[in-house]
């Protein structure tokens, strides 16, 4: 059981962190858009 949650609580950090990256990226694009 410890196992899964460990497994689940890696996984909720990977996505997270891919989430993150999403939004700076999306951000970025954003900004360039409003630039022209």
């Amino acid at each position: 059981m410890a196992i899964n949650v460990a497994i689940f609580f890696a996984l909720g950090k990977k996505i997270e962190e891919q989430l993150g990256s999403l939004n700076l990226i999306l951000i970025f694009i954003s900004t360039a858009i409003q630039e022209q």
